[in-house]
């Protein structure tokens, strides 16, 4: 099954990560490993399979986009 996003909330977050962000699509699994910016999502707070996944944001590394 492919993995389809179809939203992202919140669009947007803090540098310092600890944001709660919720992806929408389809073929999401708890298994699935989810990037934000090139490193990984952590703690993974639910999965609905197939439906949403959401995750705290990682912190993003000083200097880059």
């Amino acid at each position: 099954m492919t993995n389809t996003i179809s939203s992202i909330i919140p669009t947007f977050g803090t540098a310092a990560g600890g944001d709660t962000i919720t992806i929408n699509g389809t073929g999401l699994t708890p298994s699935l490993e989810l990037f934000i910016d090139g490193s990984l999502c952590i703690g993974v707070i639910e999965v609905v399979p197939s439906i949403s996944y959401t995750c705290i944001t990682p912190a993003k590394v000083a200097g880059s986009n």
